[in-house]
């Protein structure tokens, strides 16, 4: 009996402390690795529509999906856009790191910025914006 104790309380500690180093591996991930940034942002954008000549840009890679998906649903609402591929052209590349951007899709409207492909954050952007709302 007393060994039946012994053994269970060895077990308890086992997943105890087990327990314990995952919780604190996994708090230690996370304070490395950078926050996932907001899907809406709004600051300056300017400087892209400038050196691009669009009033809508998206920044995207030739092989992400949510970027063929957006470049799509773009063209499917007839949102006129200028397509830089970040993984196919430098000055692209050059814009993209600038905008200090972690991920792809970013869709750049006016004074906001979407990363990621979300219709729900993208069509509320798009209808509000002068020249596409009425499309």
């Amino acid at each position: 009996m007393k060994d039946a104790i012994k053994t269970g309380l060895a077990l308890a500690a086992t997943a105890g402390l087990s327990l314990a180093l995952g919780f604190g591996a996994m708090n230690a991930y996370r304070s490395s690795t950078p926050e996932t940034p907001p899907i809406v942002q709004s600051g300056d954008y300017t400087k892209y529509f400038s050196q691009t000549g669009g009033r809508i840009v998206l920044f995207g890679t030739s092989t992400c999906p949510y970027c063929a998906q957006l470049r799509d649903y773009l063209a499917e609402r007839q949102v006129p856009f200028v397509d830089l591929v970040v993984d196919m052209d430098n000055t692209a590349s050059e814009l993209y790191a600038e905008l200090g951007a972690r991920t792809v899709p970013v869709l750049l409207v006016g004074n906001t910025r979407i990363n990621g492909f979300s219709r729900e954050h993208i069509d509320p952007v798009l209808n509000a914006y002068p020249a596409i709302g009425s499309l």
